[in-house]
């Protein structure tokens, strides 16, 4: 498949998508990408587009409180390349979180690390620490998760 090829696929969901969701309550179609991938794929630009296609979707839930939007935007190579997608939700109700389960593990001198191992309920996780100070004075350096394996 061409970039031309690719180009049309995306193109052509994207008005696809329009026609399914004719409200901009709905749908929001940047605008700027979607002309460049317009005049790309109609032959009035001869260059690639050079801000990726990107929509939201508004879904609608049955409280009103509750707003969930879907974000995608088309990598260059989309339809072989899955888009990436996030998900926004707002809620504006607060509700308490108790603990309906506990487990006490008796603590002794016999504890080993392969007893600790056997209690997690999630694999996988390591603790990581960093300089919470960073070289900015008080704020941390998130990029320093960057450098987590």
């Amino acid at each position: 498949m061409t970039c031309s090829e690719e180009a049309e696929a995306q193109f052509a969901e994207i008005e696809l998508l329009l026609s399914m969701f004719p409200s901009e309550e709905e749908l929001q179609v940047d605008e700027l990408s979607h002309a460049e991938l317009r005049a790309y794929v109609e032959g009035s630009a001869h260059t690639p587009p050079s801000i990726r296609p990107q929509f939201n979707i508004k879904l609608k839930v049955e409280n009103p409180a509750v707003s969930i939007t879907l974000l995608c935007t088309y990598p260059t190579d989309y339809p072989k390349v899955l888009p990436d997608i996030a998900v926004r939700v707002k809620v504006l109700t607060w509700k308490r979180i108790m603990i309906r389960h506990r487990e006490d593990v008796p603590f002794d001198n016999t504890w080993t690390e392969e007893r600790t191992d056997s209690l997690r309920k999630f694999t996988g996780f390591h603790e990581a620490s960093f300089d919470t100070h960073g070289t900015r004075g008080k704020s941390m350096d998130l990029g320093q998760l960057l450098s987590v394996p």
